[in-house]
């Protein structure tokens, strides 16, 4: 597992079922898992404890290249934990160096990510204070040393002092 602050908040061992579909070099994957076994000591809305069962869906989907013999230039990562929480990332290839980088992305809890045409959108609709779990959130992501993602286009000042209030819904 990756080491960073987030996944140092994570214990225990789950079951997963994976599966991949190799199509002219683009990959696309989908891993599922109820997470029974795996505990998280993070803010609300995200603590669990490990008997819990969260199912937890992750598909990522590459577009085929025109090409057979080139690399996919952008994939959709999707994730759906439980019924309330859900990730996309679209992710675009640097021509440069030849990684794929996050363009644009959407969270949400209790509401559906809406990917907005460039850096990240925020639905948060529940009734979790977020005050303190905003400070904690703000501090796992300053403490990313190990954690890599090109958010270009994301102003983080604007999402941390949105985390940190104790408005309920933001968009």
């Amino acid at each position: 597992m990756v080491d960073n602050p987030l996944t140092r908040r994570l214990a225990g061992e789950t079951d997963y079922k994976a599966s991949l579909d190799l199509s002219r070099r683009a990959v696309s994957m989908t891993l599922e898992s109820q997470l029974e076994g795996m505990g998280a000591s993070l803010p609300a809305p995200f603590e669990k404890p490990a008997a819990a069962r969260w199912p937890l869906k992750v598909r990522t989907t590459a577009q085929a290249p025109a090409d057979p013999k080139a690399r996919a230039m952008r994939d959709l990562i999707q994730v759906e934990l439980r019924d309330s929480v859900r990730l996309e990332l679209e992710r675009e290839r640097d021509e440069r160096s030849q990684r794929l980088l996050i363009k644009r992305g959407a969270f949400a809890v209790n509401g559906e990510p809406v990917l907005p045409e460039e850096g990240l959108s925020l639905v948060l609709n529940t009734s979790t204070p977020w005050g303190q779990a905003g400070k904690i959130w703000a501090d796992l992501v300053k403490e990313r040393t190990t954690l890599e993602a090109d958010i270009s286009g994301v102003d983080l000042n604007a999402l941390l002092a949105a985390l940190g209030s104790t408005a309920d819904s933001y968009t």
